[in-house]
């Protein structure tokens, strides 16, 4: 049988030479130096309790310390030192008087947080929380989006436990105050079965179709109408004065009235007929524009070149 290689052992402390050991120890001062320098480059904005709750900020803080562990470990200690310098001088106080006499930069992140967390946390009575929660309806012109946002807000202090996104479905369907969209949501979730994001998905989608069908309305209502449904007869003309105003108030994609803000504009993805370049119509479109000042030329030097040779004519005759 063919003898197995063994792989070679690692050679201890005591084996390597002087250059050797030498350059581990170069390796793991430079690695020190790199996570001091981390550590002293780190900062955080100090708390506002009239700005945020503790426990968004206490994990944002948690999250920029993992940001510094991804290049190196944070000891316990250095974690303290870091949550120390950056609460604020309010919270530092807080901590200062509490553990007195011990010296504060002996204390345990773990106890400093717990502190600050029974200080800053307040004590809420769960149903409250959720007599909260079942009253939040969907607010006018409020998107879908913000409201599931603000009843998953509400929901952190509710303690639903396993039956959240249970209870998070029922309030999006009970609180979107639009009966034709309730109507809709229950006729295509009928059972139990039927998920959250399933149906925050539909009342996503029906939101959008109704973003879509005000857009079109708007249009069949104003310059469309007045663009496509114009009366036969003699036209009254504009002034230079009138038709730059009326083409500042277009869009240059679609050729209709500026569109409100929130509103996409229909030519957005689509082809033009006259260049075939995607994104605007082809009443809007530019190549079509400069065609026509080209016809109108040769047409005005056309009517000239007519009307002399008739003049011409009749002085002979």
């Amino acid at each position: 049988m063919p003898k197995q290689r063994r792989g070679k052992k690692k050679p201890s402390d005591e084996e390597l030479s002087d250059s050797q050991q030498d350059g581990r120890e170069e390796t793991f001062c430079e690695s020190n130096a790199n996570s001091a320098a981390r550590v002293q480059n780190f900062k955080f904005p100090q708390y506002e309790e009239e700005v945020e709750l503790w426990a968004y900020y206490i994990n944002r803080f948690e999250v920029g310390i993992s940001r510094l562990e991804l290049t190196g470990s944070i000891d316990a200690r250095t974690r303290s030192i870091l949550l120390l310098t950056s609460v604020g001088p309010n919270p530092f106080k807080i901590l200062v008087d509490h553990f007195r006499p011990r010296d504060i930069k002996e204390v345990p992140y773990k106890e400093l947080k717990e502190v600050l967390g029974r200080f800053y946390e307040k004590s809420t009575c769960i149903f409250a929380e959720r007599r909260a929660f079942a009253m939040r309806n969907r607010g006018e012109g409020e998107s879908v989006a913000k409201f599931v946002n603000g009843l998953r807000t509400l929901a952190g202090t509710c303690e639903f436990g396993t039956s959240l996104e249970e209870r998070l479905r029922d309030q999006l369907v009970i609180g979107i105050n639009s009966s034709k969209w309730q109507e809709e949501l229950i006729r295509l979730h009928q059972t139990n079965e039927a998920t959250f994001q399933e149906v925050e998905a539909s009342a996503l989608t029906m939101e959008k179709a109704q973003v879509q069908q005000v857009l079109l309305s708007e249009f069949s209502n104003s310059e469309y109408r007045k663009v496509c449904h114009t009366k036969s007869g003699p036209q009254k003309r504009l002034t230079s004065m009138q038709r730059e105003k009326r083409i500042e108030q277009q869009c240059d994609r679609c050729g209709f009235e500026q569109h409100k803000s929130g509103l996409q504009c229909p030519a957005k993805g689509q082809e033009c007929l006259n260049c075939g370049n995607i994104g605007h119509f082809a009443r809007a479109c530019k190549f079509a524009k400069k065609a026509y000042d080209r016809l109108q030329t040769r047409q005005i030097a056309h009517k000239k070149e007519t009307g002399s040779d008739e003049s011409e004519v009749s002085s002979e005759e």
